[in-house]
């Protein structure tokens, strides 16, 4: 008797009670403030912000920024909070995608170059091009390095997201 007593007082002490509403944000990571992060929210919109407090488990209450846009003041735009509820997911920032376009624009640069080597040896007269292999050397490292350069500024628009919840 004793034992079923036990049992019982442990179950309902570590089950929850039938009923009991969750609150806040189960299932969601640590986030500081200061991240930007992505709501998507009840009625299939988003909204992009910048954290004013840190994003826990137990956050009831979402306080940011909307983002892009100037700091949260009395001059900026005011604090925005969402109820944790009309949240369905959340994505944070991570980087950008500026590596990705480098190796993209750099790739498109060695295409450039086969191309233009293709057009060099047949173009030229003695079956090779007169340049000096500084020059040669140069002009390689800027038909790879300058498509390089914009496909990393171009990638450094794009945002990686991860998601937190």
């Amino acid at each position: 008797m004793k034992r079923l007593l036990l049992t019982s007082l442990a179950l309902a002490t570590t089950l929850p009670s039938v009923g009991t509403a969750q609150t806040g944000l189960p299932g969601t990571r640590l986030v500081d403030s200061g991240t930007v992060v992505r709501l998507h929210l009840q009625g299939g919109s988003s909204e992009v912000g910048k954290l004013e407090t840190a994003l826990q488990p137990s956050s009831t209450v979402i306080r940011y920024c909307p983002y892009p846009a100037p700091p949260c003041s009395d001059d900026g735009p005011p604090v925005t909070e969402r109820a944790s509820g009309d949240v369905v997911s959340i994505d944070a920032q991570r980087g950008t995608e500026a590596a990705r376009g480098a190796l993209l624009g750099a790739g498109a640069g060695m295409g450039l170059l086969a191309l233009g080597s293709i057009v060099w040896q047949g173009g030229a007269s003695d079956g090779g091009s007169q340049m000096s292999a500084g020059v040669r050397l140069f002009s390689v490292a800027t038909v790879i390095a300058v498509p390089a350069v914009i496909g990393m500024l171009a990638g450094s628009k794009g945002s990686k997201w991860e998601q937190v919840r």
